[in-house]
């Protein structure tokens, strides 16, 4: 059973830190956690990169950064619970989100 959603987005480099800032926002704490070091300083987001938790640097040479994370529900839905029944948590992963990111050269304009 799962759930699974890949996007691919592009930003200019100066967009990272808030772009990632703010899909942090929205995602939800699965107990994992990625710190990224930009020009602008280190910033953490609540999902891996490929699956690790090493540290992605951003230096000129990257032209791509790939995120993943999961979609967490309560066990309020009596097939989840069925689907869950031998597990002892209060929320369980259903699927992942794969997220691509193409960084664009500052002349890049928005569309």
């Amino acid at each position: 059973m799962g759930l699974d959603y890949s996007y691919k987005m592009g930003f200019r480099r100066d967009q990272l830190s808030d772009v990632l800032g703010a899909v942090g926002e929205w995602s939800r704490d699965a107990g994992e956690s990625t710190d990224i070091y930009l020009p602008q300083g280190k910033i953490t987001v609540p999902f891996t990169s490929r699956f690790r938790t090493v540290p992605v640097f951003l230096h000129p040479a990257v032209k791509r950064l790939q995120f993943d994370t999961s979609l967490y529900f309560p066990f309020d839905d009596e097939v989840i619970q069925k689907y869950v029944a031998e597990l002892e948590q209060e929320r369980v992963s259903i699927g992942y989100i794969y997220m691509n990111i193409e960084l664009k050269s500052p002349q890049f304009v928005d569309c």
